[in-house]
Formats: C-alpha cells, structure tokens, sequence
C-alpha cells in the first residue's frame, strides 16, 4: 500500500495547526541493510504562513540537525477530533537562529501510509559495553574491560549511545542497559560513529543488535508500542 496525500486549504491548516502547537516529527535515515530507519522528535511551531511552516526543533534532534536537508520529506504526527494523524511536508530550508529551525511546505495528510521503518524512542539511561569481537578477530580478552555511557534512544533493531570512546565501525559488542524495569543484555555492532561537541561524551555510536534475544527484543518491543499508545493520547487535540 503506497502513500496518498490530500492537500489541505488555509483554513484547514489554521483549524488543526496552531502557533506554539508541539508536534512530532520523524525523519528517515539511510540503514546499512538498505531500509530506513526513522529518527523521530519534538518540534513546536513558530509561525503559519499561505503555503510554508516555521518549526523550532527540540535539543533530541540537534545531533540529526544534517539529517534536515532541503527538498527531504518529513512525517509529522498530531492528533484532530481524537484521531491520530499522519502528515507529510519537504523541507524547504533549515537555519540556527534562537534555535535550530526548519521552513516546511504547509504539511499534506497522509490518507494510506505504508511502514517499513524501525521507530526509534529517546531512552536515557546508563549503559554499559564489553568489547566481543572485530571481524573475524576474537577480542575476547578485553571482555573483561567495561566501557560506559549513556543510551540516547532504542529501536526493535538497534540502541544509540553516548560514550567517550572511539569505537571502530565493524565491532561486536555484548551492551546492557536497563529498561522498563529490567536488564537488557544484547549483543551488538557498531554501525556509524560521529564526533560530538558542546556534550560530556565524545562520540554518539549507532549500533544494530545482531543478537537481541528473545526476552531483551520482548521487553524492547513492548515499551515501544506502550510508549506510542501513550504518546497517541498526550497528542490528541
């Protein structure tokens, strides 16, 4: 099922949107196994105008700030009449000045929406790793040395994390962090890895789970439909 879009009038927009309205956005980003993945996070809107939207975004999505290119398109979520909607808008440019804002095409909704992404849930929490393997390299004596951070957010295929160390692309690692009440233990390699500024840690490192185990992927999967069905609720208008 593909997408299809209405386009919605001026009073329309005025009657759903409204200045300083918070909104989620959601983003995709290339994955290694060529599906997307979605980088999702609050915007709240500055300003309507006859056809463009003015929206600041929230410090979760400063790090994805590269991700908002002219001419890339954007889901928006938002709730009308106690119904949970989806729309779509393209960027139309992206500046910083109070804040790190995006001007948007006045968003369309999306009447059919096909899913084929891995939502991602901010979730900051401590985290710990130990390093498993490179490769086809066994590195399994420095299991014993415990590397720490932060999580920044979770999805069914994957955990990101803030730490100070530099890990290279390629690397198995065994992760844990807790959540909803529990330990997670997974294993994991890393993905992508980007240098951070203005933060306490160095680096924020992407990692997909490669083995997530049935009880970790169980818990994970069960906080974030838990997490939307609450996040549906605070939208509504």
């Amino acid at each position: 099922m593909s997408e299809t879009y209405l386009k919605l009038d001026p009073s329309e927009i005025n009657r759903i949107f409204q200045i300083n309205q918070p909104l989620e956005i959601i983003i995709n980003k290339g994955a290694d196994s060529g599906r997307f993945e979605e980088i999702s996070g609050k915007a709240t809107i500055l300003a309507i105008e006859s056809e463009t939207m003015s929206l600041s975004l929230s410090k979760e999505l400063l790090d994805w700030f590269d991700l908002f290119l002219p001419q890339k398109m954007i889901a928006i979520q938002s709730g009308y009449s106690n119904e949970f909607i989806f729309f779509r808008s393209k960027i139309l440019r992206r500046m910083i000045e109070d804040s790190f804002q995006i001007i948007i095409e006045n968003p369309r909704v999306v009447i059919k929406r096909e899913r084929r992404v891995s939502r991602r849930k901010p979730l900051f929490s401590p985290i710990t790793y130990r390093i498993l393997r490179l490769g086809d390299r066994s590195l399994e004596h420095l299991s014993e040395k415990i590397g720490t951070g932060e999580s920044k957010d979770v999805s069914k295929g994957g955990v990101t994390i803030l730490t100070n160390l530099q890990l290279p692309v390629g690397l198995t690692i065994l992760i844990e962090f807790p959540l909803a009440g529990k330990n997670i233990s997974l294993i994991g390699q890393v993905r992508h890895v980007k240098p951070l500024q203005n933060s306490n840690y160095s680096f924020v490192i992407g990692v997909q789970f490669i083995q997530p185990g049935p009880e970790g992927q169980k818990t994970i999967t069960e906080n974030l439909l838990k997490d939307e069905t609450l996040h549906k609720g605070e939208l509504s208008l």
